[in-house]
């Protein structure tokens, strides 16, 4: 009878939802956003900042602009003190060079933003890189509620 006791206890432990993270305070975030070098933050929902065309990165370059470890590493320890966080990372470009071309620096500039915040210590697996072509910031940052489901 113990033993059924403890095994019932233990399935209902097991059946228990998991303690969920403190919820993202906005207004937490939005005057720490405003802080960070380059940054311009929506003001809409979802919670989204990015940096605008020739802040980050040049108009056909992969790295970023001159200057760039002065807005790569306010970012970096942002991200840092935020590890629950989840945000989709928009990595745009649009070229008179043709999407094949953008698609592939948008691409290349994903893997140097993502290898960069890695050696600065962010956990990777709370951002969600969208490398695309397409028009709109070249880098914006946006809130996510939920991992994204794949498919």
């Amino acid at each position: 009878m113990r033993y059924l006791l403890a095994g019932l206890l233990l399935l209902l432990v097991s059946c228990a939802p998991p303690k969920s993270s403190k919820p993202i305070d906005r207004e937490t975030l939005l005057p720490q956003l405003s802080q960070l070098p380059g940054v311009v933050v929506s003001a809409t929902e979802p919670l989204s900042f990015g940096y605008p065309e020739q802040v980050m990165f040049g108009s056909r370059a992969v790295l970023p602009m001159p200057g760039g470890p002065q807005l790569l590493n306010p970012l970096a320890q942002f991200l840092k003190q935020h590890p629950q966080t989840l945000w989709q990372v928009d990595l745009r470009v649009q070229t008179i060079y043709g999407a094949e071309y953008d698609q592939t620096l948008a691409e290349k500039r994903s893997e140097l933003l993502a290898s960069y915040l890695l050696s600065k210590g962010v956990n990777l697996q709370s951002l969600y890189f969208q490398p695309s072509f397409a028009d709109g910031d070249p880098l914006v940052f946006t809130l996510m509620s939920n991992k994204p489901t794949t498919e």
